[in-house]
């Protein structure tokens, strides 16, 4: 009975841990904005601590992409140095605060993350934000309006864009290096070899000629993994070195032809 009661105890305590958890994830404070990192990150002022505000259901350009130099300083215009309201959603996995940020603009009380969207400055951020009727109906009329960013027929998301400069080819040879198959290969080689050691070795009671018959038999399995495994690590070696260099190729005929297809846009601008 003592053992239930304490278990039931433990279960109340950590639906309260539950609880008090999401409650500070969805408290609003105000505070003064002291830095902008891009045109979705800003940090603000909580009492005494700065902390860094993720703005909730947007994806703005990247600073290298185009339009991130542009969302950038539309962010710093509307909230730097400014006191702004956070009504906080969730905490990131980088440990930023994520919410939707609001600033006084005259008499009018604007959202900073709505105005983004609005401003074709910001994507939907629809993976995190699926549920928001606002920022999808804002985002839809800016392409329709082809408004800043959306002038771009080719504009690429930044979560592409970011996957794209991790890995250009789509492919991460640490993948294959590391698969589940490699890893299971060796070490059913290592027990293989264990167990033709210990046969070999003599171990045991079994007389000397069961011994060498087993020996026989392990030796001839090792022998048959060796070979395999042989052949399996020169093919790993040999496609990690394949993607090591395809991946070189690719950036460096990724960043050529993006140097050649801006040139293409600009000439097309601007004939003369």
């Amino acid at each position: 009975m003592k053992g239930y009661r304490q278990f039931l105890l433990l279960i109340i305590f950590l639906a309260s841990c539950g609880w008090l958890c999401r409650a500070a994830d969805s408290e609003t404070f105000t505070g003064r904005v002291i830095g902008v990192s891009d045109g979705d990150t800003i940090s603000v002022m909580r009492g005494r601590k700065a902390v860094k505000v993720r703005l909730h259901g947007v994806d703005c350009p990247e600073s290298k992409q185009p339009f991130g130099s542009k969302a950038k300083a539309f962010t710093s215009e509307r909230c730097f140095k400014k006191t702004v309201a956070v009504q906080v959603v969730d905490t990131d996995r980088y440990g930023r605060l994520v919410g939707r940020v609001h600033v006084q603009n005259g008499d009018r009380r604007e959202c900073l993350n709505e105005e983004l969207v609005r401003a074709g400055l910001g994507w939907w951020y629809r993976e995190y934000a699926p549920k928001d009727p606002k920022l999808q109906e804002l985002e839809a009329e800016a392409r329709a309006a082809r408004t800043g960013l959306w002038s771009d027929d080719h504009a690429t998301a930044p979560w592409d864009w970011r996957r794209d400069e991790r890995d250009p080819d789509g492919v991460d040879a640490m993948d294959i290096a590391l698969s589940p198959a490699c890893l299971w290969l060796l070490l059913a080689g290592s027990v293989v070899g264990v167990l033709g050691s210990y046969a070999g070795g003599g171990r045991g009671k079994r007389s000397k000629e069961s011994r060498s018959q087993v020996a026989i038999v392990f030796l001839a399995v090792e022998g048959g993994l060796s070979i395999a495994m042989g052949m399996i690590a020169g093919w790993w070696v040999g496609a990690l070195f394949f993607l090591w260099m395809w991946k070189g190729a690719r950036m460096t005929g990724g960043a050529a032809w993006r140097a050649v297809t801006s040139e293409r846009r600009r000439n097309k601008r601007n004939p003369d």
